[in-house]
This record gives structure tokens, sequence and C-alpha cells, in this order.
């Protein structure tokens, strides 16, 4: 397991190192300028202020002097917000989003696993025609529709939850469900076909046979096997929700990190898009490899494969 960390933690590395390669390139393509929105400066500012960034240089002297801030753990500031640098700016609005991603996955997970299992129980009932009606929605409805659709529902006509912003817990409530509905539906489809396939296994007959009890034939037999294929697929999913997603902190006005991505493409924002490109590229290969982790860890064929 070790050696199989270290192959994983060397593939990291490699990884992000492509991602700030391809990343800076693309950025520094955009036609247009950090300050060109400043403009009319005057060309001594103009020239000083791009002379202070560094972006007199030629671009391959900027691709290494930024290569050698982020090995010293230095992000830079945002070339847009004076007084503000990628790491501040992270570090006051990942929590935020990182709250929001959190109850999110906690109810795609936990709704995915119970819808799942009743679908997979009640084959060809109306149960499981009802469940597959609501994950289509799910999965097909965009989900700033979905977004709106709640905040009407609950928002506007039963007038239970506040429509917007972020604070207390029921401005949590909504953004958690619009952003927890995509992952939970197909989480859902994943576990239940999962699922129906290990209940036919001869192991699984074989237990009932001898007498084990439904509790520890599903904790111990048939949910550790049933699981894995969702947990694939939680890799991606657990950093696109831990990151918040843009269109959700839009539309109910959340302060979190996506809002800053956002606004730093359109600002031509480089220090800040690349930073927060990196940061991403973080959190998506480091849930990839504690995912890939539990994965061996619970299934024999590959721990010993």
């Amino acid at each position: 397991m070790l050696i199989h960390l270290l192959k994983k933690s060397q593939i990291l590395l490699l990884s992000l190192w492509i991602v700030i390669t391809i990343t800076f390139f693309l950025v520094h393509s955009i036609p247009g300028d950090p300050f060109a929105q400043d403009l009319p400066l005057q060309q001594e500012v103009f020239q000083a202020m791009r002379r202070h960034y560094k972006l007199d240089q030629p671009l391959h002297i900027q691709y290494l002097y930024y290569l050698k801030n982020v090995c010293s753990g230095n992000l830079g500031p945002s070339m847009r917000y004076e007084g503000q640098t990628v790491q501040k700016i992270i570090f006051s609005t990942f929590p935020i989003s990182c709250r929001l991603g959190l109850q999110s996955l906690v109810i795609a997970i936990y709704g995915g696993i119970v819808l799942g299992t009743i679908a997979a129980l009640n084959r060809g009932k109306w149960q499981e025609k009802l469940i597959l009606f609501i994950t289509t929605l799910g999965i097909s409805m965009p989900s700033f529709i979905l977004s709106v659709l709640l905040q009407y529902l609950f928002s506007y006509k039963l007038n239970l939850l506040p429509v917007g912003r972020w604070g207390n817990f029921e401005q949590t409530i909504l953004p958690s469900l619009s952003l927890a509905l995509l992952p939970m539906a197909s989480i859902t489809r994943l576990f239940s076909s999962s699922l129906r396939d290990v209940l036919k296994k001869d192991y699984i007959v074989t237990a009932r046979s001898k007498g084990l009890s439904s509790l520890r034939l599903c904790l111990y037999h048939t949910l550790p096997n049933a699981i894995l294929p969702v947990l694939t697929y939680l890799g991606p999913t657990i950093a696109h929700i831990l990151m918040g997603s843009f269109i959700i902190e839009k539309v109910y006005a959340i302060p979190g990190l996506g809002q800053w991505f956002v606004l730093s493409i359109s600002n031509n924002d480089y220090t800040m898009t690349l930073g927060l490109t990196l940061f991403y590229g973080t959190i998506l290969s480091i849930s990839l490899i504690l995912i890939d982790l539990l994965n061996h860890w619970l299934d024999p064929r590959l721990r010993h494969g």
C-alpha cells in the first residue's frame, strides 16, 4: 500500500505540473491585459505596472518565475484587487464552499444509497419506476433550473426557506439540495445497478442459506462490494462539490470561491486564475488518490493484485 501511495504521489506532482503549464500558456493567450480595464492610464504608469508583475518579460521567463514562486508556496498577488493575495482569498472563501460541499456530499451519498437500495429491492415495481423518473429529472435538468424551481417552491410559494444569501443553517438548505441533486441521482443509479448484480452472486445465496441476518448480510457482504462503482464516481465528484458550483453560488449569492474564479477569468487576472486552477487541481488529485486507496482497502483483488 505504501509503494502504491508513493507512485500515486509522483503522478500527483506530474499532473499538477501539467495543469500549471497548460493553464499558464492558455491564460496568456487570451486577448487583453489585466490592466486594460484601468485605461486610460498614463503610459508610464501602465508600463510600470507591467514591470512590477514582470509582464514585460518574455513568456518563458514569466513561466519559470511563476514555477519558482509556486515551489516556494507563493501563489502571488491578485493583479486586479490591490492588497489581496491568492492565498488570502482561498483561505477566506474556501471554508464557505467547503461547508456547502460537505452538506451536499452527505445528502448525495446518503440519499443515493437509500434510493438505490429501494430501487434494487423493488425491481419492476412502482417504487423503482418512481425513483427512475426522479433520477432522470435530476440528471437531465440543469442545476440553475433546479435552483430556481426550489427557490420558487420553498421560498416564494411555501415561504419556508430563505431565497438566498449565506449565514445561518436555514440559508444553507436550498443551496445544498441544489448542488446535491445531480450527484445523488447518479449515485442512485450506480448503486441500484451494482446492488442488483451483487445480490445475484453465489456467495450471497450461500450466506443466506447459512442463516445470516439481513443486517449482517448487508453490512459485511453486500454493501462493501456494491459500493465500489460509487466510490469510483465519487473521486471527481468530491472535488467538484467541495469547491462549490459556480452556478449555485451565483444563483444564491454565496460568497464562496466560485465567484472569484469567474471574476479572475473575465478580468484577465492571471495569478488568480492560475492559483485557483492549481488549487482545484490539487483537491481533485488528492480526492482521486484517497478514493483509489479506499478501493484498494475494500477490494482484496486490487490489494493483492
